[in-house]
């Protein structure tokens, strides 16, 4: 009980670095799809890898760092697994790491002003075996984040943090070894902080919540088989 306990927190604590801030740290874009079509498209190769994509997905920026809003946008997203799911570290959830491209335009074929560009070369996509949403974060720290732009963003400076929340699949399952086959609706999250040296702290945002569900889900399982 003690192992499962400490993997299901291993993975909470995860959870909670790609949400920690310093006190300048501030919600960059924040973004929901324009629409209920499932347009987000998780692509299981046979082989065990998987790659989640979409192109001009219509969005809509609910919060932009210098500017107006509600504004419409279009959403094109490119993540790659870079390994195995698994779903043994914490009974009931599955957990895949991946790194990808995600850009958001003013315009279809990423035309007109780029609103924001993030490239990331490690990141933590997960969800509950069976249910019907996935999550796709990264951080940096303690991985590597970079985002690019030419829009109203002036706030890119670390630490750096991302959230993608993907909704309305199926089922969440593994197919040889990676994640299986979906469509979904997307939704997302982007945070940054100035240049200001101050030491990262934890703040309560729900990927931190999702990491204590996922030791609470953990513990129940274990004490049902007790």
């Amino acid at each position: 009980m003690r192992r499962i306990r400490l993997a299901a927190l291993s993975v909470a604590m995860v959870l909670a670095v790609g949400a920690f801030n310093t006190a300048s740290a501030i919600t960059i874009l924040n973004f929901g799809q324009a629409n209920n079509l499932l347009l987000i498209t998780g692509d299981n190769d046979g082989a065990g890898s998987t790659s989640i994509t979409s192109t001009d997905v219509p969005i809509t920026i609910t919060q932009l760092e210098n500017a107006a809003t509600p504004i419409d946008a279009y959403f094109t997203l490119s993540l790659n697994s870079i390994g195995a799911a698994d779903d043994t570290s914490i009974p009931g959830a599955i957990l895949q790491p991946y790194a990808g491209t995600i850009q958001i335009y003013s315009e279809a074929l990423l035309g007109g002003t780029n609103y924001l560009t993030a490239t990331v070369t490690g990141g933590l996509t997960l969800g509950l075996d069976g249910g019907s949403s996935l999550v796709f974060t990264s951080s940096q720290p303690p991985g590597s984040v970079t985002f690019t732009e030419n829009g109203p963003i002036t706030t890119l400076d670390l630490p750096r943090s991302l959230s993608l929340s993907f909704t309305d699949l199926v089922s969440v399952s593994i197919t040889n070894g990676s994640i299986s086959d979906f469509t979904a609706t997307v939704s997302g999250l982007f945070r940054a902080g100035a240049a200001t040296g101050d030491i990262p702290v934890p703040e309560p945002t729900s990927m931190l919540l999702l990491g204590t569900g996922l030791v609470g889900v953990a513990s129940r399982r274990r004490r049902k088989k007790s």
